[in-house]
């Protein structure tokens, strides 16, 4: 039926609906006028979105509702994902006193003005249009299964990185008490997409159900007869405005990790659009928790002591335990080698600070990795000592015995296990001469004389065990050493145990074994894996790198730049098919008379997937008018005479898809006279109009736009005083039901 046929059915209902509303709201002002009542301070801060500037709905998600272990992208209110100006979503927490809602601060939207949910609860009906109520959703519609009003839908893609995912919420509404049951029944649901790790796929599945059962939360299956245990009653209420709500409920429903899921919030009026209703979401209570740590032989990384160190040359056990369900793990020893696995055994060749990361990759969204790191030491200790001797006392060191000068070395285990290396600088004297080669710079002190000059130089002594000993000092004069080296790695380089992560030229200061100053220069050229984004978007068919690509996603290629280092070149791409759909609205329509159009509403199913204001809306049948709404998802079709016609929406945005409805239509329904003389007078008219030749049950009169404007009942006479200038339609209905129609002339 067309737009004015249907508001005549509803007209009775919606008239008490009216009558019941205004009576409450003179009842409740005749109260406050007579006990002197003010409204008192709420203990609710409601800000809407657009208040807050350079908001969007991504700011909504990522900055209050999501908590760890989520990813998100694509984040739209209403269809949209710029700066929001929309007065039905908003922002909340409690103010001094809390509030009896359950949740202390999180996300709102509602299908009027976000501020109607402040307390207290002083009206019974409370409701303010919002600014953003022109928004269609089928899912939403397919829920309550009347029109639907002032719809506000918040959507998003999510990736979580575990198998559950969860937040909770709370549902209130001015429709609590007086209109549970009746069809003015506001709902709201959760509604996901995706892979069901159950088996098959979520497909708009609404997740806000009532705990324990598959029926969604409504006016009509939460009160205080139906579901008791979960309904609020806030008369009264000091901190809300809504007359009832839930408790604070949880939705939870199963996922299969690191791969992506759309999510659609959503809620609406039924059946009218007066009389608010809203959703509140909890603060950081969208998550999906992932458990993650890692081990090295045994030790919790987090517990290593900083003043801990790993042995050169020794197996060291690297273990990773999390809930993470796939193997694809990676290490990274920070000496330039890796390994796969969540168990693996690594052994350093050199003394050094390493830097050990653990990566956990996605093998569905290559963007998206987590990883773990810790800065280890791995050393051997080093020791020496210098002794003096005689020829006749062999002198014992470590189990060993020697008789001649010379360096020893010998390893032993330390305290941490590793190797410890201990030198021993031998000097044994003899009753001979005994030489010394010395290499130092500039000037060497040397029993009591400092040396200058190189040469030979002799001192007679006795030693600390009485061994009698000529020395013979052959000293050599060094000078200064200089080293410099060029290196090109990838990603990071340890040089004398400092580990350098940015190409440069760095220089160290030392001293060689002899004393000598010492410069050492390391020229480093750092390459970097890195990553190339390409981003796509196409119809049909793509070519790229000579491959044929049917289908959107993305795709990566991994080679070797500069160095040998990983180079990663990754395509995004989404490939747009076109459509051919069917616009939805009625396919058989009436028009009124020859001079009373028909009005229709036509809409597109998949409004979402369609930018804003790219539709093109025309009609075959040259005399039906075309009206689309402001958005153009929508369409009003004018039927201003019988015949065919066929409705087309085209869009050229992105890939053409086009959408279309063949429309019949016939005239109105109204009984033929079958021989009854009717006599409508006088006409034109001006106060009023009389029938005669016909017991009259019913009269009825329609204006040229087809709104009912007056009735009569059990009459043969209508006043048309109050009506303006113009050409009108009158119905009778005669004692046995049939209908007549005449026109009528009004004038001044």
């Amino acid at each position: 039926m067309f737009k004015w046929l249907l508001w005549l059915l509803d007209s009775k209902q919606r008239e008490m609906k009216h009558k019941y509303v205004l009576f409450k709201s003179v009842l409740l002002a005749l109260v406050l006028c007579v006990t002197g009542v003010s409204k008192l301070e709420a203990q609710l801060i409601v800000t809407p979105v657009g208040e807050i500037p350079g908001w969007n709905a991504d700011s909504l998600v990522r900055n209050v509702l999501m908590s760890g272990g989520i990813s998100i992208s694509n984040v739209e209110f209403n269809g949209f994902s710029d700066d929001l100006e929309c007065d039905n979503i908003g922002v909340f927490e409690t103010g001094a006193t809390p509030t009896n809602i359950g949740i202390e601060r999180g996300l709102i939207f509602t299908t009027g003005h976000v501020r109607v949910a402040i307390g207290p609860n002083d009206s019974d009906d409370a409701s303010e249009e919002t600014n953003c109520s022109s928004f269609y959703d089928e899912s939403l519609f397919d829920l309550v299964g009347n029109d639907i009003f002032d719809v506000a839908v918040l959507a998003f893609d999510f990736v979580p990185w575990d198998s559950i995912v969860s937040f909770n919420y709370v549902f209130g509404s001015e429709e609590y008490p007086e209109w549970v049951g009746s069809e003015f029944n506001d709902v709201f649901g959760f509604f996901v997409t995706g892979q069901n790790p159950n088996g098959g796929n979520y497909s708009n599945t609404n997740v806000a159900l009532i705990p324990g059962t598959d029926m969604a939360v409504s006016i009509n299956n939460v009160h205080d007869h139906t579901n008791s245990e979960y309904y609020v009653d806030n008369t009264d209420g000091q901190t809300i405005q809504y007359d009832g709500f839930t408790t604070v409920l949880t939705v939870s429903f199963k996922v299969v990790p690191m791969t992506e899921y759309h999510i659609k919030m959503g809620i609406c009026d039924s059946s009218d659009n007066m009389v608010d209703s809203g959703v509140v979401l909890e603060a950081n209570s969208f998550t999906s928790p992932i458990s993650y740590t890692m081990f090295m032989d045994g030790m919790n990384y987090m517990a290593i002591p900083n003043d801990y160190c790993f042995c050169v040359n020794h197996s060291i056990d690297f273990d990773v335990e999390t809930t993470w369900n796939y193997d694809n793990v990676k290490w990274y020893f920070g000496d330039g080698t890796s390994a796969m696995g969540r168990n693996v055994q690594h052994a350093y060749t050199q003394e050094g600070v390493y830097e050990v990361k653990n990566v956990l990759y996605n093998p569905h969204r290559t963007q998206d990795s987590l990883y773990l790191s810790k800065v280890i030491e791995v050393r051997i200790e080093h020791g020496s000592e210098t002794v003096f001797a005689c020829t006749n006392e062999p002198f014992e060191w470590h189990g060993m015995q020697f008789t001649e000068t010379g360096i020893y070395i010998d390893t032993l285990e330390s305290s941490y296990g590793c190797d410890s290396i201990v030198t021993l600088h031998l000097t044994v004297s003899h009753a001979d001469t005994t030489h010394l080669e010395v290499t130092t710079c500039d000037a060497y002190p040397w029993y009591g004389v400092t040396y200058s000059e190189p040469g030979v130089y002799e001192h007679l002594l006795q030693n600390s065990d009485g061994c009698d000993s000529l020395l013979v000092l052959h000293l050599v004069m060094d000078g200064f050493f200089s080293s410099e080296e060029t290196i090109e790695t990838c990603n990071s380089y340890t040089w004398r145990g400092q580990t350098y992560t940015e190409s440069g030229n760095y220089e160290e200061f030392v001293s060689n074994p002899v004393g000598c100053d010492s410069t050492f220069i390391l020229n480093l050229v750092l390459s970097y894996d890195y990553v190339f984004d390409t981003v796509v978007k196409a119809c049909g068919e793509f070519v790229w790198d000579g491959q044929h690509y049917f289908e959107s996603g993305v795709y990566e290629y991994l080679g070797q730049g500069a160095h040998g280092c990983d180079s990663i070149v990754r395509l995004d791409l989404t490939l747009g098919q076109g459509y051919q759909g069917l616009l939805h609205g009625q396919t058989q329509v009436v028009a009124a008379t020859n001079i009373v159009a028909g009005v229709y509403m036509y809409y597109v199913p998949d409004s979402l997937n369609i930018a804003p204001n790219t539709l093109e809306w025309s009609c075959t049948n040259p005399s039906w008018v075309v009206d689309p709404s402001d958005n153009r998802y929508r369409c009003e079709l004018w039927v201003t005479n019988i015949g065919q016609g066929t409705l087309i929406a085209e869009t050229h945005h992105d890939c053409d898809s086009v959408y279309r409805i063949d429309i019949n239509a016939t005239w109105f329904d109204v009984d033929e006279n079958k021989g009854v003389s009717v006599r409508i007078f006088p006409n034109p008219a001006k106060d009023l109009v009389r029938v005669e030749g016909l017991v009259v049950t019913k009269m009825q009169v329609y204006n040229a736009f087809g709104q009912l404007v007056k009735t009569v009942q059990g009459s043969n006479e209508i006043s048309v005083a109050d009506l303006p200038e113009g050409v009108y339609m009158l119905r009778m209905t005669d004692a046995e039901g049939r209908s007549h129609a005449e026109q009528v002339m009004v004038k001044e």
